[in-house]
């Protein structure tokens, strides 16, 4: 069974999303990218481990990824396992949002002024976090702790992941505060440039009922 790394997905998922979003020409390709994409990363926490040490709260990232400039704000609950993000991107005046939510083993993803949108089932069995990574984890991954790094005014753990690509992430209390990786063929660095303690609206992770979601299943065996 096929583990993944927590917590890179329902970003590079909304990034993806964004991207296929501004290049209408190259959506086959950037779906299938996507769905690729997803075996990198989770935001859904192991079995009896969540993924922040912060209940409930709200984080703004900046993103610099293929020539572009993209805004990320995510809300978050129950310590991480329930998390709703907005990917924001402009395209000739086109304000241009990818949203993502994740809860109760699925990822859902849409764009705005779209009536469809796509959803994954994720084991959550098979997720890893950092911080918690077992010693086969390490391994496997090439998992490599880098002492630690004042980022955002937080004292953050600095760690290098050599497979499936090489990343640098440096996280506090389970949450991503800088990253820097390879999706697809483009480097992408995502850098917290805001973050609240604060209790989020049950209603801002409900799952939209003016949109249709199908079932994208992921490659692979899992």
């Amino acid at each position: 069974m096929k583990r993944f790394l927590f917590p890179l997905l329902i970003a590079s998922m909304a990034i993806l999303t964004s991207w296929t979003s501004s290049n209408n020409e190259q959506s086959a390709i950037n779906e299938n990218a996507e769905v690729k994409s997803a075996t990198l990363q989770s935001s859904n926490p192991p079995v009896n481990i969540h993924p922040y040490q912060i209940k409930s709260g709200y984080i703004k990232y900046k993103t610099n990824a293929h020539g572009m400039t993209m805004f990320r704000e995510v809300w978050f609950d129950n310590y991480g396992s329930i998390q709703y993000d907005e990917n924001i991107n402009t395209m000739g005046g086109q304000r241009i949002v990818a949203s993502t939510l994740m809860r109760d083993g699925y990822i859902y993803s849409w764009k705005n002024k779209q009536t469809t949108g796509r959803k994954i089932k994720i084991d959550t069995k098979t997720i890893t976090n950092y911080e918690a990574a077992s010693k086969a984890d390490i391994e496997s991954f090439g998992i490599k702790k880098l002492g630690t790094e004042v980022l955002a005014g937080k004292t953050c753990l600095k760690m290098s992941i050599e497979k499936p690509v090489k990343t640098v992430v440096w996280t506090w209390k389970g949450i991503n505060i800088k990253t820097t990786t390879s999706i697809v063929g483009n480097n992408v660095t995502t850098e917290a440039v805001e973050i609240k303690e604060e209790s989020i609206p049950a209603s801002r992770f409900e799952v939209p009922k003016n949109i249709t979601f199908q079932e994208f299943k992921m490659p692979g065996k899992y």
